[in-house]
């Protein structure tokens, strides 16, 4: 369980990391955390302390940052439904425009209770004799597990599957079984609990990451500011 105490101090960190650097991007990468994961932090202090932590530059400009899987982001934005996403390289882009943002770091993460505990790195193969926790059917990245579980001759044993990271985190925190994660995904707090993300030794287990809209020459100039911003993080 989370140490509400340890929560509420790592988010006063996050907190002084955005005022000091002025930028939730660069918070966000000091912390190995999500935008989205990072937002949420500030939004609970602010309701702690019934005020606004920041005055907005732009009040009338608001950002919608939502963590959806990299199938439904690419739809999203074919589909003219999101301005900006960030998805992986495995899900087809056909739709929409892309440039390279970063690369993400595929693991495994264990609870320490698992014989794998103690690995500091390991092969998919090595991971199959035990039962995972994984994504709900639709997901690429549950897809990239089967696909590369079928080209091994063997199973990949999912005793329960979910909807998002978080879920998953929680499931093998409870014992549950092992998975599959983007290193990016994992919040601090769930390592501080005792979950050990350990590195994959398989090649595609490092992923590109892609920014993409729908069409560059039709973006309004705000948001034209902001996809510049990130390919300039990403770069």
């Amino acid at each position: 369980m989370t140490n509400p105490a340890h929560f509420y101090l790592q988010s006063l960190r996050v907190f002084l990391q955005v005022a000091q650097t002025g930028s939730l991007t660069k918070a966000a990468e000091k912390f190995h955390i999500t935008l989205s994961a990072l937002s949420k932090r500030i939004a609970e202090l602010e309701r702690t302390v019934d005020c606004a932590l920041f005055i907005l530059t732009r009040p009338l400009i608001r950002i919608n940052l939502e963590e959806k899987l990299s199938k439904t982001v690419v739809t999203a934005l074919a589909m003219g439904e999101a301005d900006i996403g960030i998805f992986a390289d495995n899900v087809s882009s056909q739709g929409v425009e892309k440039t390279p943002y970063r690369k993400d770091k595929l693991v495994i993460l264990v609870s320490p209770q698992h014989p794998l505990y103690a690995r500091s790195d390991v092969s998919f193969n090595d991971t199959l004799g035990y039962d995972y926790v994984g994504l709900n059917s639709g997901s690429a990245l549950l897809k990239q597990l089967k696909d590369a579980s079928d080209e091994l001759g063997r199973v990949l044993r999912l005793r329960v599957q979910l909807s998002s990271f978080d879920r998953i985190c929680r499931m093998i925190e409870a014992g549950l079984g092992i998975s599959v994660l983007p290193q990016g995904a994992i919040r601090p707090e769930v390592l501080n609990s005792g979950l050990r993300a350990i590195n994959l030794t398989d090649e595609w287990a490092s992923r590109q990451l892609w920014l993409g809209v729908k069409s560059a020459a039709t973006l309004q100039p705000e948001v034209t500011n902001l996809l510049t911003h990130l390919r300039q993080c990403g770069a």
